[in-house]
């Protein structure tokens, strides 16, 4: 891992993923159980979740069609500032070349927010994901065409499983995983093989994610205030 690169989006000085604090350590966390394997993200916006991703590989691959309020250059001068390079492929994901793809370990999905575009790109990245798909804005009351979508994708498709639900961010498999030690760490729950946060005492290597502004919810801040050594 970076710690760099972590520490310049904690610092302010690149942006930071629109995530709660507790959801971008989740991302790290499973990023970093796929260290140095090729990554993909679908939808870069802003680049805080691009900018994280490059701290745990050197083999990031980036789509998106930069239509939107958000321009490439500034991405480049990010990445060019914390010395790394992206693979990018300028296209909307329904109109892309999939000769331009590889196999990845961990594939990001923060584009569509409809239902349909949603899917769609959760049936592109199974072709090419033999590890975890992070869909954000799952359980996001704003964007809940993302929900419906993620849950008629696993009911199409049963080898992939929900591994982890966060706050706005849900995790998918279509492998094993060894959770053991977020487990031990972590205050998670089980229900039908899937995980899910729930209140309790937070891990100690929380604490520079606990800091990041309005990016956690009020449970989080109560946990945070009970538990100093986190402050």
């Amino acid at each position: 891992m970076n710690n760099e690169i972590l520490q310049s989006q904690f610092r302010g000085q690149i942006p930071k993923p629109g995530k709660t604090g507790v959801d971008w350590y989740l991302f790290c966390y499973f990023l970093n159980l796929y260290k140095n394997s090729p990554t993909m993200e679908i939808g870069v916006g802003n680049g805080g979740s691009l900018y994280t991703m490059t701290a745990f590989s050197n083999d990031v691959t980036a789509i998106d069609s930069w239509d939107q309020n958000w321009p490439k250059s500034v991405v480049v001068d990010h990445l060019q500032t914390i010395q790394r390079s992206v693979k990018f492929i300028d296209s909307r994901s329904e109109s892309l070349d999939r000769r331009q793809l590889a196999q990845y370990k961990f594939i990001h999905l923060d584009a569509n927010k409809s239902y349909q575009g949603t899917l769609r790109d959760l049936e592109l990245a199974e072709n090419f994901c033999s590890g975890i798909i992070c869909v954000d804005d799952y359980m996001n009351s704003i964007w809940p065409e993302v929900t419906w979508a993620v849950d008629e994708f696993i009911k199409r498709r049963p080898t992939w499983k929900k591994l982890l639900v966060g706050n706005h961010q849900i995790f998918l498999s279509n492998t094993k995983i060894d959770m053991k030690e977020l487990i031990v760490d972590f205050p998670l729950t089980n229900r039908m093989d899937t995980w899910y946060l729930t209140y309790g005492k937070l891990p100690n290597n929380l604490a520079m994610f606990a800091k990041q502004g309005k990016m956690k919810y009020s449970w989080h801040e109560l946990a945070w205030e009970n538990n100093s050594e986190l402050l």
